[in-house]
């Protein structure tokens, strides 16, 4: 298992240096500004961060004062994912990902490798619309032989400009967790690409 997943890696690493070839820019003129676009690399990378939530079971708790308020969700733990992948016009992308999710009331940590599809639709001049969806493997960290499957659903928007993106995202790892046969994360965060 140990050799599997190293070469796995440096089947990624070897993606990212072999994306680093000669690259030709195009100036395409629109609405009097200019912008460059990058002709030749169809690869991108991706670093993606976000914190898990959970609602807030003492948000509307009557022996609270009045003038005291809670929130109703809060941060329960911290995700990083980094992934390669082709694109098509960035409209249309596929990916292979890994990375951490730590949910901090479950005590878990666990590693996701997965395979990620995202369509990418423009809403404006420079917003796109963003869903995905990911398949995979999902890895706990320090209890055993404890894995299963890995599904995640993200839906976010991205700036076109900077390649920058905002999104909320549910996923679900598929072992058995202190008799739970789910463990389902509810995230917010952002990512950013590079071409």
């Amino acid at each position: 298992m140990k050799n599997r997943f190293f070469l796995l890696v440096i089947f990624l690493f070897s993606l990212t240096v072999s994306s680093q070839n000669n690259t030709n820019y195009v100036t395409v003129e629109g609405n009097g500004s200019n912008k460059e676009r990058n002709a030749e690399n169809r690869f991108f990378q991706q670093y993606e961060l976000n914190t898990s939530i959970i609602g807030n079971t003492e948000s509307d708790d009557p022996n609270t004062s009045f003038d005291e308020s809670r929130p109703w969700f809060l941060a329960n733990g911290l995700g990083f994912k980094y992934g390669l992948g082709v694109h098509k016009n960035k409209w249309l992308s596929l990916s292979a990902h890994t990375g951490f999710d730590w949910k901090a009331n479950e005590r878990l940590v666990a590693v996701p490798v997965y395979g990620n599809i995202s369509l990418s639709p423009l809403l404006g001049d420079d917003v796109r619309l963003v869903l995905q969806t990911g398949l995979g493997r999902g890895f706990a960290v320090g209890r055993g032989n404890m894995q299963g499957k890995y599904q995640k659903y993200s839906l976010g928007f991205e700036s076109d400009a900077n390649d920058f993106g905002l999104f909320i995202e549910v996923s679900s790892y598929r072992f058995n967790l202190h008799y739970n046969e789910n463990t389902l994360l509810f995230n917010i965060g952002g990512y950013i690409k590079t071409f």
